[in-house]
């Protein structure tokens, strides 16, 4: 395998810090450079290859001849196209990382976005050229113009490498002319685009929501501009692979992660995992508390307005029987309204409400709702509180799926705390089996809680977990120990949780039909089969198909 010396050019960035610690992990040998040699400077560059790139030898020696790899014919597209031809691979890389990012400071700056985006590129270009040196260019999906391009049956597709570019902007044709520079002056160059880029290090849309989602009540973001964000360790790995290539096929490459979103439901998925990993406040936000009002309680008092309504022929009042009416509102709940749990003792039905966040004081209100509509208009209603569900298609943000891909994605697995609150977890089709059995057998105007019996402290089940995606996928435990972060408790996150689910049992002759393990084993194989409907549900693109579904209907 070829193992080139690299000389990362922006080294202390978002993605040069990336870039330096994939290479270090590797032993690719590495040296890196950042503002202290300016880009502009085409002798500074030149200083920094005799010093620090090129192997030492005696006499003065022009740089290429330092090396084995002879000039290739340069290429010289005039429209921003594509240009793929291969090669052998070159024994050094340089991966410029450098440029300057401020979108819309670059209208009031744009000498200085030029010069850091086309002149700077230029002559790293020229410097790469001088060494035989191979070149990575990072470059940008700015360089088109936004409005998207139609395939033959008239949909929008992604762009392409060999689409022309249409850049707007001072940032946008500054990057464009950046492109241009590099393929004119080396012969050894891959321009790869990427798009929305964010991850670990630097300054990025990421930390710069999180700064504001703290500093102020509410955040104002596009909502009209869809994009693709990337995950800056991943392009790092794409660098990695064109580094330990064989041979190169130099031109214009194109490289993101899956799915698309606005920059405003980026926004929202910022906030609402800052918000779950402690990050931020939890009463500040975009969407906020008023979000579980709006579908907990006013959503269920609709729906029991719109029940009460159609039925009101089809149910006797005030009268109990099941015979007499042939209509349920079933209304299912948690066992978050309970409140939290010491280490003993258990919730039943009798157990006094005392919630204890925004979300299990809204179910509670809408708890208290149903029962208050089958006291006085006599609306046939069941209702069911159930302990933590897991399972297939349960939203990436939840502990277990949350851990589950992260593994796979091999990003950190937060913690609150100390990792010692305690769950009771239910699996979700044992769930709906005891759903269903209430909604046939249950008594009107009567609760039923629903439990795994099934108690495991967060770390704990974390660790099984571990065991188990690794067994699954191959990889070494240890290694996903090291994963492990423990991150500041949330506020309001209740201690113990813990179900007693004798009633349903007794009265109904349900129990739980899958284990702990088999269900964490399902659940873990289901999320490795599915990553299609993973990264749909992350992308929002799920929310553009309930807006077309249900939004629009008339």
């Amino acid at each position: 395998m070829n193992t080139p010396r690299v000389w990362i050019i922006g080294n202390r960035g978002m993605l040069g810090q990336e870039v330096s610690q994939v290479l270090e992990k590797l032993g690719i040998p590495a040296v890196g450079s950042d503002q202290e040699v300016s880009i502009l400077d085409l002798e500074a560059l030149r200083a920094f290859a005799r010093e620090r790139l090129i192997p030492q030898s005696p006499g003065p020696r022009p740089l290429a001849d330092s090396l084995s790899c002879p000039p290739l014919n340069k290429v010289k597209p005039s429209d921003g196209g594509e240009r793929h031809f291969s090669s052998p691979a070159p024994h050094i890389w340089i991966v410029n990382c450098a440029a300057y990012t401020a979108v819309d400071k670059a209208e009031d700056e744009p000498d200085r976005c030029f010069a850091l985006n086309a002149e700077g590129p230029r002559n790293i270009g020229r410097m790469a050229e001088e060494l035989g040196a191979g070149l990575i260019h990072i470059s940008t999906d700015y360089v088109f113009d936004g409005k998207g391009i139609r395939d033959a049956s008239g949909n929008l597709r992604p762009y392409r490498e060999e689409d022309p570019v249409a850049p707007i902007g001072v940032y946008a044709r500054s990057k464009a002319e950046g492109e241009t520079a590099v393929l004119n002056t080396c012969s050894r160059a891959v321009v790869l685009r990427t798009a929305w880029l964010y991850g670990r290090f630097g300054n990025n849309f990421v930390f710069t929501m999180l700064r504001l989602m703290k500093e102020r009540d509410a955040v104002r973001v596009v909502a009209d501009q869809r994009g693709t964000p990337t995950w800056a360790a991943d392009l790092a790995q794409a660098i990695l692979t064109v580094l330990r290539a064989p041979t190169q096929t130099y031109g214009i490459y194109h490289f993101t992660n899956g799915g698309e979103c606005t920059w405003y439901e980026f926004a929202c998925e910022i906030h609402r995992l800052g918000r779950s990993l402690g990050l931020l406040p939890m009463d500040r936000s975009i969407v906020g508390p008023e979000d579980f009002i709006t579908t907990n309680v006013l959503g269920t008092f609709t729906l029991l307005e719109v029940a009460r309504a159609a039925w009101k022929d089809r149910y006797p009042l005030h009268d109990p029987s099941r015979n007499s009416c042939n209509v349920l509102f079933h209304h299912i709940s948690t066992d978050e309204v309970y409140g939290s749990l010491g280490e003993s003792g258990y919730f039943t039905e009798s157990t006094p409400y005392d919630p204890r966040s925004p979300y299990s004081a809204s179910k509670a209100g809408s708890d208290h709702l149903v029962m208050a509509y089958h006291h006085t208009y006599g609306l046939p209603v069941t209702l069911t509180n159930c302990s933590n569900n897991y399972g297939p298609y349960q939203f990436p943000e939840k502990l277990i799926p949350l851990m589950i891909l992260n593994m796979v994605e091999g990003k950190p697995l937060p913690v609150y705390g100390d990792g010692r609150n305690i769950r009771d977890w239910l699996y979700v089709e044992d769930h709906n089996a005891a759903v269903w059995l209430v909604m046939q057998k249950g008594r009107l105007g009567e609760k039923y809680n629903i439990g795994g019996e099934n108690e495991w402290e967060n770390i704990r089940l974390l660790h099984r977990l571990i065991e188990i995606v690794a067994e699954e996928t191959g990889k070494d435990p240890e290694d996903l120990r090291r994963l492990i972060t423990f991150v500041k408790d949330r506020p309001g996150h209740d201690r113990r949780y813990a179900i007693d689910c004798s009633r349903i049992k007794r009265e109904l002759g349900w129990k739980q039909s899958v284990s702990f393990d088999e269900g964490l084993r399902r659940t873990v194989r289901w999320y490795l089969e599915n990553r299609k409907w993973v990264d749909h549900v992350r992308s929002g693109a799920y929310r553009d198909w309930i807006r077309q579904n249900y939004g629009e209907r008339k």
